[in-house]
Parts: structure tokens; C-alpha cells; sequence
């Protein structure tokens, strides 16, 4: 049975292999989805989410009739 007082090696090469393994993945994953973006600001990189478009598009819920007074 190990111990936690550090005397076991195996917990810790295990560790090491699962961190491997995820650093592994993390480049594959940018090779696949990963963008140019190196020494680029972010509005070169991508649109802001706050950026009005030039066409206005209809409200997407249901309106209120206007009342008459």
C-alpha cells in the first residue's frame, strides 16, 4: 500500500504520463482549431462580440401592437 509521504514513485511517473497525455491533446487540438494570431491584436484576430453589423435585422421576439389612446 503507498504511503503519502512521498515514498512512492509510481503515483507520481503516473502523474506525469496523465499530464503528458494532456499537453498532447492540447497541441492537437491547436493544430486543428488553433488561428494565426501571433503578434496580432484581437480585433485583427476576430469581430468583437459588441460590434453592430451594417444590416439591422427584425427583433427576434414577439412585439407588442401599438395601443391606441
Amino acid at each position: 500500500m503507498a504511503t503519502s509521504n512521498g515514498s512512492s514513485r509510481t503515483g507520481l511517473f503516473i502523474g506525469y504520463l496523465v499530464g503528458a497525455a494532456i499537453m498532447i491533446i492540447g497541441g492537437l487540438v491547436e493544430i486543428f482549431l488553433g488561428v494565426n494570431a501571433a503578434g496580432k491584436s484581437l480585433e485583427q484576430v476576430t469581430k468583437p462580440i459588441t460590434s453592430v453589423s451594417d444590416t439591422a435585422s427584425a427583433p427576434a421576439g414577439p412585439t407588442a401592437a401599438p395601443t391606441a389612446a
